[in-house]
């Protein structure tokens, strides 16, 4: 009887092992954080500021800006990042940098740059992939008592738009302007009497569709609808 209950007792601290083995295996996908492209100010020594860009690849860095021009390699750490040069063949630290709520700090303590660190935060690439509004929208547009118009509408980058409605108008194109923590898209035109507002958009990412609301153009004041675009 004694044998069997420490028999139980060995299968039972085993499987709570094994258990915690599983528990701990630590699977996530280390995507690096660094790739890509950085904007911001960098301060050299001397307290001068200037715009500046680094950009990283999955080993190497480089470092750009008003008379700076540095490369190197880099190896990533637990709480922060070390960047190297080659100096005579050579590879040395120079910086330091780490990534703390989006934002990108980076300090030299060696090199032409020492005592220089800067402040930067990630370049985004103005793609359907990861803006709310760039790319070609469509859809029907309804109105009470009215018949349906289809409505195509493009934004072609950061602040133009193009509104196409039915099959024979013109075009309507002009600027927007972004709020609601940019999901938010007011759309306004240019005639002879100046600019005006001919309606707005928004973003709805968890459907993934952009509702638009006419509210300035003649005869079709009042229609709204929600629009797709291709997936990406």
């Amino acid at each position: 009887m004694a044998n069997k209950k420490i028999l139980l007792g060995m299968l039972a601290i085993a499987l709570v092992f094994g258990m915690t083995v599983v528990g701990c295996d630590d699977s996530t996908d280390d995507k690096n954080p660094y790739v890509g492209e950085w904007e911001g100010t960098f301060k050299k020594s001397d307290d001068t500021e200037v715009e500046a860009k680094i950009t990283f690849t999955e080993t190497a860095w480089t470092l750009t800006g008003d008379s700076i021009s540095q490369t190197g390699t880099y190896t990533r750490g637990t709480l922060q990042t070390t960047l190297s040069m080659e100096i005579n063949s050579l590879s040395f630290p120079v910086a330091t940098c780490s990534i703390l709520l989006g934002n990108l700090t980076v300090n030299f303590n060696g090199g032409d740059l020492k005592d220089g660190s800067g402040s930067f935060t990630r370049v985004k690439e103005n793609t359907p992939a990861n803006d709310p509004f760039t790319g070609t929208w469509s859809g029907t547009l309804k109105k009470s008592g009215q018949s349906d118009v289809t409505v195509s509408i493009t934004f072609t980058d950061a602040s133009n738009y193009s509104l196409t409605i039915g099959t024979t108008a013109p075009p309507v194109t002009g600027t927007y302007e972004k709020s609601n923590l940019g999901l938010t898209a007011t759309l306004t035109t240019m005639n002879d009497a100046g600019t005006f507002t001919i309606g707005n958009c928004l973003s709805d990412p968890i459907n993934k569709n952009l509702k638009l609301t006419i509210s300035g153009i003649t005869n079709y004041s009042g229609y709204s609808g929600a629009l797709t675009r291709p997936a990406q």
